[in-house]
């Protein structure tokens, strides 16, 4: 796809966009078809004989049958393939080379799951089926690793150009508010609350009451451009727009403290996330007698997730 198609949604036909994503779609499919994972092959032939039958058997069929009861036997394979590798995969006591062929694995079927998905849709398929869709493959880039995914990425932006979601993103950007306040932070986890300051302490205090504890510096970043011009990353439209629009999914871990029984991670919509984040600041301050849960994205490479926050005018910090 040209970057210049993508400028002006009346600018472009939204029916090519669709040809080209099914015609993209099918030539994937082919390439896909006969697909080996020699690790697997050495160490679990039966294994990997039966996988390799279910993938190359289903990607051939996609493109020559999009009824409803082939997709529907389709989905149930691929479901049982992707649910197997997803399993293996996490084996501890599988070596480096099997668990990264079971990544391969699961990437691949969630991929061709999604195949299947573009080449069944019809042209009036609501918001729903398409997010379903983005979803295998958001999931597959989060489990199986970035290094296999340039397709999946691809695959996502292609969707999103064909079928643009309705309501589309709201162009008008609302901001978090900036903290003005100086006061301690109180986490329900930490056994004393978090001093903060609204300037960077003095070298002395630093050095004297300060070098063994964590603490806050309010405002540390505020002249770094991803806050300063425009204040961008504060901006929830602004960050929807950088995930190409609605739909998109990352990893989320809820829960005060991992050392808890009810901290877990889950894979969540990225709307859904933002509409936390902003709802959590909008009430900051505010008693709604309602406990709400803890979330955060922790130890997941978000810029390589949403390549546009690469954005040199985001990322020059200083």
């Amino acid at each position: 796809m040209d970057d210049d198609s993508s400028s002006d949604s009346s600018n472009f036909d939204l029916s090519s966009y669709a040809r080209n994503l099914r015609r993209h779609a099918t030539l994937l499919l082919n390439q896909l078809e006969g697909r080996s994972y020699p690790q697997l092959k050495d160490a679990l032939p039966e294994d990997h004989d039966r996988i390799c039958s279910v993938l190359t058997s289903v990607s051939r069929d996609a493109v020559l049958n999009t009824n409803g009861e082939v997709y529907e036997s389709h989905a149930s394979e691929l479901s049982s393939v992707r649910d197997l590798a997803l399993k293996c995969m996490m084996d501890a006591e599988a070596d480096f080379q099997i668990r990264s062929a079971w990544r391969a694995v699961y990437y691949d079927s969630a991929l061709i799951w999604a195949l299947c998905d573009i080449l069944r849709a019809q042209d009036y398929e609501e918001d729903d089926y398409w997010i379903k869709t983005i979803e295998k493959l958001d999931t597959a880039i989060i489990v199986a690793g970035f290094d296999y995914c340039r397709d999946a990425f691809d695959l996502i932006s292609w969707i999103q150009a064909a079928h643009p979601p309705s309501p589309a993103v709201d162009e008008e950007f609302h901001f978090l508010p900036r903290p003005t306040l100086e006061d301690a932070v109180i986490l329900p986890s930490a056994k004393t609350s978090i001093p903060a300051f609204m300037g960077f302490p003095s070298l002395s205090k630093f050095r004297n009451e300060l070098s063994k504890s964590p603490f806050i510096v309010r405002n540390a970043a505020a002249d770094w451009p991803a806050l300063a011009e425009g204040r961008k990353w504060a901006s929830k439209a602004y960050l929807q727009q950088v995930a190409g629009g609605r739909g998109r999914f990352v990893p989320v871990e809820v829960g005060e403290d991992y050392r808890t029984e009810d901290w877990t991670r889950r894979i969540e919509s990225f709307d859904e996330f933002l509409d936390y984040i902003f709802s959590a600041s909008e009430s900051r301050g505010a008693d709604s007698g309602k406990a709400r849960p803890v979330k955060y994205l922790a130890q997941y490479e978000l810029l390589s997730h949403f390549r546009k926050l690469r954005d040199p005018s985001s990322l020059e910090f200083s």
